[in-house]
């Protein structure tokens, strides 16, 4: 290590559906996290890695900060204290569009502040107001930037799109102020350290919540079973297998003739292949477990533990 080597992690946090998992992969220059305009998108830490030079930035996309009675809400959360333990930084993200900060939010900083407690000394926090694009007039903002300020203690506000892509330089230079002097955790390469199972299934996951509109998305879960070379070499066979809660849910996501499900297989299998570079056999199969988020063996199973 030279000691310009520098290395830091930054977490993302804030209530569910701000946009934190579409700020990482603006940030970060490639899609690391499944997005969808539904809650709660992302049920797990996922590292997004940038190398700029001698400076790594791992974002660290979480979970929405809110209180949850299940099992796996109950995962999600300890899975966002997780990385707020040891994180460098943190960029606590809101929703501008809704002027002032709402019940979620207060919620979402009351659980990030009582976990700062727990460090010796608190990270540098940037407050991260998305959909600042919805304000033709940025003067309009100034009043919402003073209302978001008082949820806290913030070194600085920086109002984004990170849809648009909008004013997010500032932000990273802000950033690579408090990235510590460290070796690099990752290859420069900057490949996302998600295992390729797991990042395949919440590919699958993802067009469940882009296509279906009813209750099912929230009770429903993907896991890879099998990965094989298919009957031709050059082609990859998955066999993926989605979970829900009940057998209603599994008649909505198969679909009259199975029309459904061959829609979510098509999306998926489509940009499974531009991800591994290689045709892919996508092999889907709907199964109920009920209750499956209140019990600690399927989260293991589907990687959430």
């Amino acid at each position: 290590m030279t000691s310009s080597t520098k290395c830091g992690f930054a977490a993302v946090v804030g209530k569910p559906n701000v946009g934190k998992s579409t700020l990482v992969n603006q940030l970060v220059g490639r899609k690391v996290g499944i997005t969808s305009p539904k809650p709660q998108t992302t049920r797990k830490r996922i590292l997004g890695v940038k190398t700029k030079g001698n400076i790594q930035i791992i974002f660290v996309d979480t979970p929405g900060l809110t209180l949850s009675r299940t099992l796996l809400g109950r995962t999600m959360l300890n899975q966002s204290k997780e990385a707020l333990s040891d994180c460098d930084l943190a960029l606590f993200v809101a929703d501008a569009s809704g002027f002032a900060p709402d019940r979620e939010d207060r919620i979402a900083w009351r659980i990030f502040a009582s976990e700062m407690k727990f460090r010796a000394a608190a990270p540098p926090i940037y407050l991260v107001l998305n959909k600042a694009d919805k304000f033709k007039d940025k003067k309009e903002l100034l009043p919402i930037i003073k209302n978001f300020s008082t949820l806290g203690t913030f070194q600085d506000v920086f109002p984004v799109s990170a849809l648009k892509g909008e004013n997010l330089e500032p932000l990273e230079n802000a950033i690579l102020k408090y990235i510590p002097e460290s070796p690099h955790y990752f290859p420069s390469s900057e490949q996302e350290p998600q295992e390729e199972r797991v990042r395949i299934s919440e590919i699958i996951r993802e067009k469940i919540l882009f296509l279906v509109h009813q209750e099912v998305p929230h009770g429903a879960a993907a896991a890879v079973e099998e990965m094989r070379p298919g009957k031709n070499p050059e082609t990859l066979y998955i066999k993926g297998t989605i979970f829900v809660q009940k057998e209603s849910h599994k008649g909505i996501l198969v679909g009259k003739d199975g029309k459904m499900l061959k829609k979510i297989g098509t999306l998926a299998r489509k940009e499974i292949e531009f991800e591994l570079k290689k045709p892919v056999y996508l092999d889907l199969w709907v199964k109920v477990k009920a209750e499956w988020q209140e019990r600690e063996e399927m989260l293991r199973y589907l990687g959430y533990v």
